[in-house]
C-alpha cells in the first residue's frame, strides 16, 4: 500500500515537472527533458539545494566559454540561467525585466526589506528609487565628502593602537556604517569601536545571504529575528535618528537641507509612529545596502594589497606623489588624480561583484530568437562573466593595469557592470568609488599593510557579494611621514 502510495506520488509529482519543463524545451539546458518523469525529477533535486557557491559552479559547467543560456531546476522552478552580456544587454532594456525574483527577494528577512530587495517595479517602488537616486547625484556626493575624511581618519586612528594581526573588516564595516549614518541619517554615532555590533553585523549578512538561495531557510530565520534580541541595537540606531530629525523638525533649523535622504523619505508617510516598521525597514535597508559593500570592496583591497607588495608600493607612490610629506586631507581633485587607487578599486569591485542576480519576467520575452516564457525566472551570471578567460587575460590574477588596456577583450561593459543592470541597477555606485577611494588613501598613507598568506592562498565565498573566506587579517606598520 504504501509503495503504491510513493509510486503513485512520484509519478504524479514527475508528470507535473514536465508538464512545467515542456515550456521551456526549446532552450538548451538540464531539466531531464530526455527523460520524462524520472529525468525532471532527477534534475530538479539535484540542482533545487546547492549552496551558492555550488550553483555558481553548476552553472559554470553547464554555460560555455564566452557566455551562453542554460535552464535547470530550483526549488521546482524551471529557471533560465544567462551569461551572454549581448543577451544580458538586450534583456537589461526590455520593459517586461524589470522585477527582481520575488522567490528571492521578498523572502528576505523582515528585519531589512526596503527598496533594493523589493521586488515589483511599481509607482511605490519608483517613488523610493527616485528619493535615492538623489541622495545620491553628485551634488550630494560632494557634500558628503568632508563626512568620508573624517570617517576615515577616525578608522586609521583607532587601527594605529593594533598590535600584530587583526580583523580589518571589522574596522572597515563599522566605518562605512558610520558613513551611511551621517549622510543619510543626519547623525554621528562614532560606531568604530563596537565590536559587539560589528558580530552581529556579521553574522546577520552571513545569515541574510542564505535567504537568497534558500526559502525555507528565511522562512524559519524570519520567525527567529522576530523573537531575537539581536535586532534591538539596530531599532535603536534607527530610534536616534527619527529622534534627531523631530528635533530639527521642531527647531526648524538650517540644517534641515543636510539631511536628504532621511527627510525625503519620511515625507512618503503621513505618520511616522504609524508607519514605524515600514519606516524602519527602509532605514534599515540603506544601512546595510550603504555600507557593506565599501566595507568588503576596501576590506578586500587591503588584504590583495598586504599579500602583493609590489601593487601596494605603486598605490602608495602615487600617494606620495600627490601629497607628499604633507598629512593634509585630501580634497576631491586629489581623488580625481588617483588614477592607479582607480584601476585597483575598479579591479577588487570584479572580484567582489555580487555572483548572481534574480529577475523575473513580466511577460514572454523574445531575444534574438529565444523565447523566455512569462514568469520565468532568470538568473544572471555576473560573477561568471566577471572570469571568464574569454573577456579577461588571466581572470584570477588581480592586476589593476589591465584596465590600462581594453580589457574586457570585447565592449560589454554595460552587460559586465559590477552595480546591477537597467533600472534595477545599483544608483550607489559613485558612492562606493569616492567612499573606498577615501577610506584606502588613508589607510595607505599611514601604513604599510602586511599578510602572512600568499595570494594565491585567498579564498573567496559568494554570500550577497564576494567575500573573502579566510584570511581576513592583515598587521600594520606605521609609515614615518
Amino acid at each position: 500500500m504504501l509503495i503504491s502510495l510513493l509510486i503513485a506520488i512520484i509519478t504524479f509529482y514527475g508528470t507535473y515537472l514536465w508538464i512545467i519543463g515542456r515550456k521551456y524545451s526549446h532552450l538548451p539546458g538540464y531539466l531531464g527533458n530526455e527523460f520524462p518523469i524520472i529525468g525532471h525529477l532527477y534534475y530538479s533535486l539535484k540542482s533545487s539545494f546547492l549552496t551558492h557557491d555550488d550553483l555558481i559552479a553548476y552553472l559554470k559547467q553547464q554555460l560555455p566559454p564566452g557566455g551562453g543560456i542554460s535552464t535547470l531546476w530550483s526549488y521546482c522552478k524551471p529557471v533560465v540561467a544567462v551569461s551572454d552580456p549581448i543577451l544580458i544587454e538586450k534583456l537589461a532594456g526590455h520593459p517586461a525585466f524589470c522585477d527582481k525574483e520575488p522567490l528571492v527577494y521578498e523572502n528576505i528577512s523582515n528585519f531589512w526589506k526596503g527598496t533594493f530587495t523589493y521586488a515589483y517595479s511599481d509607482t511605490k517602488w519608483k517613488q523610493r528609487r527616485k528619493i535615492i537616486n538623489h541622495s545620491m547625484n553628485n551634488q550630494n556626493l560632494i557634500n558628503y565628502h568632508n563626512t568620508f575624511v573624517k570617517i576615515a581618519k577616525r578608522m586609521v586612528d583607532k587601527m594605529e593602537h593594533e598590535s600584530g594581526a587583526f580583523n580589518i573588516e571589522r574596522y572597515t564595516s563599522m566605518a562605512t556604517m558610520d558613513s551611511v549614518i551621517e549622510t543619510h541619517f543626519g547623525c554621528d554615532l562614532n560606531m568604530i569601536e563596537n565590536n559587539e555590533l560589528y558580530k552581529i553585523v556579521h553574522w546577520g549578512m552571513s545569515k541574510v545571504a542564505k535567504t537568497f538561495i534558500n526559502p525555507v531557510y528565511g522562512f524559519f530565520l524570519n520567525i527567529y529575528l522576530f523573537f531575537s534580541i539581536l535586532t534591538k541595537p539596530f531599532h535603536q540606531i534607527i530610534e536616534t535618528s527619527l529622534k534627531n530629525t523631530r528635533e530639527k523638525r521642531q527647531k526648524a533649523t538650517e540644517d534641515m537641507t543636510k539631511n536628504l535622504y532621511l527627510e525625503a523619505m519620511l515625507e512618503q508617510y503621513p505618520s511616522i509612529d504609524k508607519n514605524y516598521k515600514e519606516i524602519q525597514q527602509e532605514l534599515m535597508e540603506m544601512l546595510f545596502v550603504g555600507s557593506q559593500p565599501v566595507s568588503i570592496l576596501v576590506s578586500t583591497a587591503l588584504v590583495f594589497l598586504a599579500t602583493l607588495p609590489e601593487l601596494q608600493e605603486k598605490a602608495w607612490q602615487e600617494q606620495q606623489n600627490i601629497f607628499g610629506d604633507s598629512d593634509r586631507d585630501p580634497t576631491i581633485m586629489d581623488l580625481k588624480n588617483m588614477e592607479y587607487l582607480e584601476r585597483v578599486v575598479k579591479e577588487v569591485i570584479r572580484f567582489i561583484s555580487g555572483p548572481t542576480l534574480a529577475r523575473r519576467t513580466k511577460e514572454e520575452i523574445i531575444i534574438d530568437g529565444k523565447i523566455i516564457p512569462p514568469k520565468t525566472t532568470v538568473i544572471l551570471c555576473s560573477r561568471i562573466m566577471l572570469m571568464d578567460n574569454y573577456y579577461w587575460e588571466n581572470p584570477t590574477m588581480f592586476n589593476p593595469d589591465r584596465y590600462l588596456g581594453n580589457e574586457p577583450s570585447k565592449s560589454y561593459n554595460h552587460a559586465m557592470s559590477a552595480f546591477g543592470y537597467g533600472i534595477r541597477n545599483c544608483p550607489g555606485s559613485q558612492f562606493t568609488y569616492i567612499q573606498g577611494k577615501v577610506l584606502l588613501s588613508t589607510v595607505l598613507r599611514a601604513f604599510k599593510v602586511v599578510s602572512d598568506r600568499r595570494y594565491e592562498d585567498i579564498k573567496q565565498s559568494a554570500q550577497l557579494m564576494m567575500e573573502i573566506k579566510e584570511g581576513k587579517n592583515i598587521s600594520i606598520v606605521k609609515r614615518k611621514m
